[in-house]
């Protein structure tokens, strides 16, 4: 059981050059616009999710495998997020208090649209 907790710490590497590898060529599309650059950030964002379910994946394989998920649910995930406008007025009314709740609940949403799209 105290094995799993530290099961993940060999993808520290992986995980580390997947998040510079998705800032860079998010910062890189922005550069033309805002609009691609957000859009591409909804292309990646599935990539630790994809790094975490096949931990023999290299951070490119997992960036190219997020952006074949993504295709056609960019949209359905931008809808997912504004469905949670309310709750992060509610954080900004609590100043700072609800996070404990909301954070961990949006978390535990997006996982499972993963789930629901991974295929």
């Amino acid at each position: 059981m105290l094995g799993d907790v530290f099961s993940g710490i060999n993808q520290t590497g992986r995980a580390l050059w997947l998040n510079i590898l998705v800032s860079f060529f998010t910062f890189l599309w922005s550069l033309l616009f805002v609009i691609p650059g957000i859009i591409k950030q909804y292309s990646y964002s599935m990539a630790f999710y994809v790094l975490a379910d096949n931990p023999e994946l290299t951070a490119r394989e997992a960036l190219a495998k997020s952006k074949e998920i993504m295709q056609g649910h960019k949209l359905d995930l931008f809808v997912l997020h504004l469905s949670f406008i309310g709750w992060f007025f509610l954080v900004g009314l609590t100043f700072g208090i609800a996070a404990i709740y909301v954070i961990p609940y949006m978390s535990t949403t997006v996982a499972n649209f993963y789930n629901s799209i991974k295929g």
